[in-house]
């Protein structure tokens, strides 16, 4: 498993299991190239037990653009991811 979020959540809950896991992450150091398959929503940190201090960026706004070049923008009350 990897060292982001996913990896180390999972690697968590198989040792509280019982099974024995190791981490093995592809660069040299944790959070210094961060590579992210999607994007985590907010509510994810109230129903899991990741820690605030890992998030990087905030979600804040959404701008659609098409084929065709008409653009629609989303501005929530709060961040969602």
């Amino acid at each position: 498993m990897g060292g982001g979020p996913a990896g180390l959540y999972c690697a968590t809950q198989l040792t509280r299991y019982g099974f024995k896991t190791i981490l093995i992450e592809e660069h040299a150091s944790v959070a210094g190239k961060v590579l992210c398959a999607g994007i985590i929503g907010a509510d994810v940190f109230q129903e899991l037990p990741f820690p605030r201090q890992t998030i990087v960026g905030m979600l804040s706004a959404i701008k659609a653009t098409s084929y065709f070049g008409t653009g629609l923008s989303y501005i929530p009350q709060q961040p969602l991811a």
